[in-house]
């Protein structure tokens, strides 16, 4: 993973006894002392939460969340950054899952999450997405990534020297692209906005390996177009302007990626 250039925004130890201002809980949070060392462990019943307050400036621009958590029982934590007051509330959605099928490894963990806040104050939350398996956090850091867009670094994937390799994908059965990557729905979504987001979108695969993406073309009532036929489609269409997938795909190529598009048709 290559080093970008970083600049500290925000620095969060978990293990201390922080104000309302900072830290809030679903369910009774504790602190573990462990061989490892200390760390906050959210309640183990399903959905408990803890939650830190997180400040920034630069609204917009890409950041690099970082949060170092323990490998030392069965966990699964949703990791999650939530707005306050725009419509796209969710800017950031990710976690974790170790032990369990996993064998633990008894050590410290990194998880690094590319995230783009779309407001100065935010809410960081993990949350127990299993019952029994709590969530937990030693430390959060917050920092802006210098150079924005161009400053993102990509994930180097070794393939294989005498195979292909296989495909590492993202898919979405929702086409809800829009509602992703703290990308803001105000102003409207026009083609030349699309294509920002389609950028955010490249951006991110780099950073985690992925060359391809699988996407509706046409979802349960019909194709992704303006055409009288298409109904039943609530703010699809909004959020993909036309000309869509021209764009998309054009970009995909030109970035060397695939895109598989589908068609997600209704049961009946």
């Amino acid at each position: 993973f290559p080093e970008p250039e970083l600049e500290l925004v925000d620095q969060i130890d978990c293990t201390q006894e922080l104000g309302p201002e900072r830290f809030l809980q679903r369910g009774e949070s504790r602190l573990v002392q462990s061989p490892l060392g200390s760390y906050r462990e959210a309640a183990p019943e399903k959905w408990s939460r803890l939650v830190y307050t997180v400040n920034i400036e630069a609204v917009q621009e890409p950041h690099l969340v970082t949060i170092r958590y323990p490998d030392d029982r069965a966990r699964c934590a949703y990791v999650m950054v939530r707005s306050a007051s725009k419509k796209n509330h969710y800017a950031l959605h990710a976690g974790y899952s170790v032990g369990a099928e996993f064998p633990n490894t008894n050590e410290w963990q990194t998880a690094h999450y590319l995230w783009w806040p779309m407001e100065t104050r935010n809410a960081l939350m993990l949350c127990t997405w299993w019952g029994d398996q709590p969530a937990a956090v030693r430390d959060i850091k917050v920092e802006r990534i210098v150079g924005g867009m161009d400053g993102i670094p990509r994930l180097a994937v070794r393939a294989p020297a005498d195979e292909p390799g296989r495909m590492l994908a993202i898919e979405w059965e929702d086409a809800s692209l829009a509602c992703n990557f703290g990308f803001d729905l105000e102003p409207k979504l026009t083609l030349d906005r699309f294509g920002e987001l389609t950028d955010r979108l490249i951006a991110y695969m780099g950073f985690t390996g992925m060359d391809t993406l699988v996407y509706p073309a046409t979802f349960y009532f019909g194709p992704m177009v303006r055409h009288p036929k298409t109904t039943g489609l609530g703010n699809r269409l909004e959020l993909h302007p036309e000309g869509w997938l021209e764009l998309l795909m054009q970009r995909f190529s030109q970035a060397g990626l695939t895109c598989y598009p589908t068609l997600n048709f209704p049961s009946t």
